[in-house]
């Protein structure tokens, strides 16, 4: 629960190997916003990860 919606939902589209232009008109964010926020939050995840 410590990853935000669109955080979730960019990490299923990353993992499912959409595109960021896929992801970007999936979720109606800029492709640039994309990467930025898919970046920020897998460095969240991968530090959730090491938590546990």
């Amino acid at each position: 629960n410590q990853l935000n919606n669109i955080d979730k939902a960019l990490i299923f589209y990353y993992l499912e190997n959409f595109s960021g232009k896929e992801i970007a008109a999936e979720t109606g964010i800029t492709e640039v916003n994309v990467r930025v926020k898919l970046n920020r939050a897998k460095t969240k995840l991968k530090e959730l990860l090491k938590q546990n």
